[in-house]
């Protein structure tokens, strides 16, 4: 079954084909990708990894805490963020605009209606216009 992992507290030196030979003896890895920040070009620490195993959980029991240059790699199952992008910034605009344009005329609804039970000048005769 093809599963993604996250890996995350890479050192800064490892790269794509670093991260695929470490899993490639788990099983059939399909792609593996070390995330970079996109200003600096560095790393970000962490990356994922697209492999083909019979069972996910020895995977990650067999990776998980395992030591790379010093440091203790995490490794679990990651989790479907949905879509992303530009495409998932407009779609979440477009939620809070409808959620923020609800409240607003439920906002107004309850103004008018509150408007509406004031008494005005002419039901206060003694004070003057």
């Amino acid at each position: 079954m093809l599963v993604k992992l996250f890996v995350g507290n890479l050192p800064w030196g490892v790269g794509d084909a670093e991260l695929e030979q470490l899993f490639s003896a788990h099983g059939d890895v399909q792609s593996a990708r070390v995330i970079n920040d996109r200003d600096t070009g560095r790393s970000r620490g962490f990356g994922f990894v697209e492999i083909d195993v019979d069972n996910v959980a020895d995977v990650i029991r067999a990776t998980d805490g395992q030591e790379i240059q010093g440091r203790a790699i995490r490794v679990n199952e990651a989790e479907d963020r949905g879509r992303g992008g530009l495409a998932a910034a407009a779609a979440a605009a477009a939620t809070g605009a409808a959620a923020t344009a609800a409240a607003t005329g439920a906002a107004a609804t309850a103004a008018a209606a509150a408007t509406a039970t004031k008494p005005g000048p002419a039901s206060r005769p003694h004070e003057s216009l």
